[in-house]
């Protein structure tokens, strides 16, 4: 995601609050694409997707920290 679009998508996120009861956003990797930061940590839950076999635990800690650690539900392996 450039860094361009993200005060879009911080807009998007503020409007959908009021309009809708909830909005699924999917983000890459945090760790690879920083500039998704400021989207993630806008949101008020985080369900992590887990890469099987790619992932490493000390990435998945520090992007949960990265994100807020108290907007984490949960976590799901992907295949």
């Amino acid at each position: 995601l450039s860094h361009i679009y993200v005060p879009q998508q911080l807009y998007y996120i503020a409007e959908g609050r009021g309009q809708f009861n909830g909005v699924l956003l999917a983000l890459p990797n945090l760790l690879e694409h920083a500039t998704c930061t400021p989207i993630a940590r806008a949101v008020d839950a985080v369900l992590l997707a887990v890469g099987k076999g790619k992932s490493r635990v000390p990435d998945v800690k520090r992007t949960a920290q990265i994100m807020g650690p108290e907007r984490v539900v949960g976590s799901i392996v992907v295949d």
